[in-house]
Order: C-alpha cells, then structure tokens, then sequence
C-alpha cells in the first residue's frame, strides 16, 4: 500500500445520530465543529456513511459499511494521516433512492464527505448533490458519474453498461456462444447497449427478462431462457437472485453458460447457488482479495482483525477500496502541511490518475468520475476463483 502515516490521537465515540432508520455511529467528536470547515472538528474528518442495513440484500451489502470502517479504524491506530484522523456515523438508506436522499440531508451538516452504498442510492443522491455541496464517495454503477459528472460524486465501480458489453463479448467471442440470453434485476440499468453491442460482435441477444428481486418463483424466467435456445445467460444480479435463477435453470435442465458483475466474488454466492455456482464467470475490476498481492495481503490482516467474519465478502472490499480513495484524498490534499479544506479534497479527486486505492487503480477526469479503469474476467471453482482473462481498457466496450 502506497501510503505514508503521521502522529495522531485515537478515536473516541461520536454521538448517536438521532434518525427514525437503523443508525449506529463510531469514530471521534464529542459536539460542534472546531474549524470553520464542515465536518472537521479539530484534526478529525467526520465521514457519513449512508449504508445499507436493512432489505433483503442488508445481510450483504451492509459488509460495505464495515469494509469501509476497518480501514478507517486502520489507518487512525497507525497515526493516521498528515495529522488527521477519521470518525464516522452510519445510518441506513434501505436501498431506497427516496430514503437515500433524506439520509444524506441529515448527514450532510456534520459530514465532511458521505460514503453512499448501492446504485439506488446514487440515484437518490445525484440530483441534490449540487445543492448539498458535500464531497461523496459512491459505491454504485459508474454510468451515472459520467460523461458529465458531478464535482461533488465520486466511485470506484465501473460502468454497468460497459462491464455487460465486455460480459458479453467474451461469451461471443471467447466461449463461441452466439445466442445470448439477458437476465437484469429489475430497477438496476445497464443492459440497454447489449442488443446492439452484441450484434457488433457477431452474437444475437435472444431472449431478455426483468427479474423481480421480490419474486420466490424463479423456474418462469428460466424457462423463458431456455425457451429461447441461449446458450450463455449475461447478468446483472446480485449473489441473492442469480443464484435461485441459476438452481431453477438446472432444475428443469437448462444448463446453459453464465457470466455476471463482480458481486459474485463473494462466499454468499457460493452458498445460495450451490454446485449451479461451479463454472460461472465474472467480471472484476480490481485484486481479488483472497490473492497474494501485498494489497489483499493487507487487507485479510487488518479486516481479519477487526471484523473476521466478513473478510471473504466483495461487498466489505468495495467498502475497503472506497475508503482508500477518501484516505488518498486526504492525504494528498493535506500534503505539506497544508489545511484540510473540501474544495482541495475535491481538486485531489480530480487530480488522481493512476493511484493505487486499496486492491484498485483509480484514475478521474473531467468525463469519468467511476474511476475504473480496466475490468478482467474471472471463473468460479468449487474452492476459489480463477482469472481466465487479463485486464482490458474498459473504454473499447463501449456500445
């Protein structure tokens, strides 16, 4: 890890946050502001972390809060940096843009910068970003930080519409599946470029549904692509819907190639799907964490201490990575002895190009702010994941 730490005191507790959603609050400050700066209280960021905690995904995407808070907690028991330490609040935004929104009003008075969990969020978020004028760190679909981005919104995912372009192209191209079938978790975009991209490529998207994430019935949809001769299925779908939709597929015979975004690399999937899990691909944008690269080597020894029972999640590595690009901000904007202001936290962000955050490299400009840049593929083995393709441009999939 890249990174150099100065002397700092430890973190105390912050005050509860008083909201009707779930809400619990770690980290430094006992009341008002000591600097004329937002969310700064002395030498101590305060950090809002919009989460999701409660819904069926929760018991998945809420290890994004606790990713993030390890490395929080890390980085301040070693000195912290450049004379800064970080405490945070978390409060819940139930994967609900409308609820996202509010939880960001609240948050945004005491916050220096909001961590924002989930593309609804995001999509809640956008549009008041410009009034709140707080720097926020999004753990969504990179699509919506670009081509004209926010200046306050930043990421560290990439695009969906891009990452199921390239899904889909190495099922055409490198499996030889010509007939691709589409199965989108109903709400999540990011799938309208296949049908065109697809074609570019000499596949055909034949069949396309909208799985309902409240649904038990999955065999319809199966049968629905089975009905229509694909021979791979690209997804856009969390860990707790494919795998039911990959278990009623084999079910009623259909066997067909699968490939979906990074939320697979997580033992949850594994656990929901079952053998179905066996053989299905991924795309991934940065080190998988159960790999030997000093940075996953890094992150098992500091998550395994602070939160044991998460460390094998994707969801708590997003949250790791999300926060080493705030840490990395901080630091560049506070080098030299200079004061932690937002407006050169946020010239930070835009000035990072080729920074390693975490088990990612993150580049801004003024059309991207996901960060992202390269996406590799990955498959599913019964005891790990295998990377079965390097890491591409994502820039050549676009549609």
């Amino acid at each position: 890890m890249r990174r150099s730490r100065a002397g700092l005191a430890t973190a105390s507790c912050l005050a509860l946050c008083a909201l009707t959603a779930a809400c619990s609050s770690g980290g430094s400050s006992s009341g008002g502001s000591s600097s004329s700066v937002p969310g700064i209280n002395g030498h101590t960021v305060e950090v809002g972390i919009s989460g999701i905690l409660s819904t069926p995904v929760a018991e998945v995407a809420a290890n994004g809060d606790d990713g993030l808070i390890a490395y929080l907690k890390w980085i301040n028991s070693q000195g912290g940096v450049n004379g800064y330490k970080f405490a945070w609040t978390s409060k819940d935004n139930a994967n609900s843009s409308t609820q996202a929104a509010a939880v960001a009003r609240q948050l945004a008075p005491s916050s220096f910068v909001i961590w924002e969990a989930g593309t609804e969020a995001e999509l809640g978020v956008k549009p008041i970003a410009g009034d709140l004028k707080v720097p926020i760190i999004i753990d969504g679909d990179g699509d919506y930080l670009t081509p004209d981005p926010s200046q306050y919104m930043f990421g560290a995912s990439p695009p969906y519409t891009l990452l199921i372009n390239q899904m889909s192209k190495f099922m055409i191209t490198n499996l030889g599946a010509k007939k691709i079938g589409l199965a989108i978790q109903t709400g999540l975009p990011g799938a309208q470029t296949v049908p065109s991209y697809a074609k570019s490529q000499g596949g055909e998207v034949v069949a396309s549904v909208s799985v309902d994430p409240t649904t038990t019935n999955y065999t319809p949809y199966a049968e629905d692509l089975k009905a229509s001769g694909a021979q791979a299925v690209v997804t856009l779908m969390e860990p707790t819907f494919l795998g039911p939709l990959q278990k009623a597929a084999a079910a009623i015979g259909y066997k067909p190639k699968w490939i979906g975004g990074f939320w697979l690399e997580d033992p949850s999937y594994r656990s929901i799907a079952g053998p179905s899990a066996d053989g299905t691909y991924f795309a991934y944008y940065g080190v998988p964490q159960a790999g030997s690269s000093p940075s996953a080597v890094q992150y098992r020894q500091v998550v395994s201490k602070y939160y044991p029972a998460i460390v094998s999640s994707q969801s708590t590595t997003q949250g790791w990575d999300q926060a080493a690009v705030l840490v990395q901000a901080v630091k560049t904007a506070t080098a030299g002895g200079k004061a932690l202001t937002r407006q050169g936290f946020l010239a930070a962000l835009d000035a990072m190009s080729g920074v390693q955050a975490g088990m990612v490299d993150v580049t801004y400009s003024a059309q991207q702010h996901y960060g992202t840049d390269s996406v590799g593929i990955f498959m599913v083995t019964p005891t790990t994941f295998t990377q079965v393709q390097p890491f591409a441009d994502l820039s050549q999939f676009a549609g």
